[in-house]
């Protein structure tokens, strides 16, 4: 079973990812990585030179390329489910689990990384977490069509791997 990990820039997907794949014995992607590598730039860098529209093709292309790799762990990108068929070709292809996260927890993981995330770079300071939770609000309806939901605030990374791991049996 190939199992996808959708959810807001900062919920865990990569972290947790890596520890499910070890403790599940499976194959580690990460779809943001995987366009780096093929596209040979920084998302970041292809927003800029692109535009998101253009970035999400890209995305939508290296995703359907991916899914083509069984029984692995893929983090996707925080709004691959949102974008172009993704949600569909997620859900057709394996398990998808939604980590959902508080806006205000968001922003404490993204605080040093905020420069280097395209869609939260040029926010005011003071608005960055009425801008998340403005965006979340915008992109829940395709996360909420994962299979599972996983509520991450009260969890640690080891918490939210031994509740998915309870999860998918």
């Amino acid at each position: 079973m190939t199992i996808f990990l959708i959810g807001f820039m900062g919920s865990g997907k990569t972290s947790i990812g890596k520890l499910l794949a070890g403790k599940m014995g499976k194959q580690f992607i990460d779809l943001d990585e995987e366009i780096e590598k093929e596209s040979q730039r920084s998302i970041a860098a292809l927003f800029e030179e692109l535009g998101e529209d253009k970035f999400r093709e890209i995305e939508n292309s290296v995703l359907n390329k991916i899914i083509q790799t069984n029984e692995c762990i893929i983090a996707t990108g925080g709004g691959t489910p949102c974008f172009l068929n993704n949600n569909e070709i997620i859900n057709k292809t394996g398990t998808s689990i939604y980590l959902k996260t508080s806006a205000e927890n968001i922003l404490s993981r993204l605080r040093s990384t905020i420069s280097s995330r395209p869609l939260l770079k040029n926010i005011a300071t003071g608005q960055l977490e009425e801008e998340i939770k403005k965006m979340i609000g915008l992109r829940k309806q395709y996360y909420e069509k994962a299979n599972i939901v996983i509520d991450t605030d009260e969890l640690n990374e080891q918490g939210t791997v031994e509740l998915i791991l309870k999860k998918l049996q």
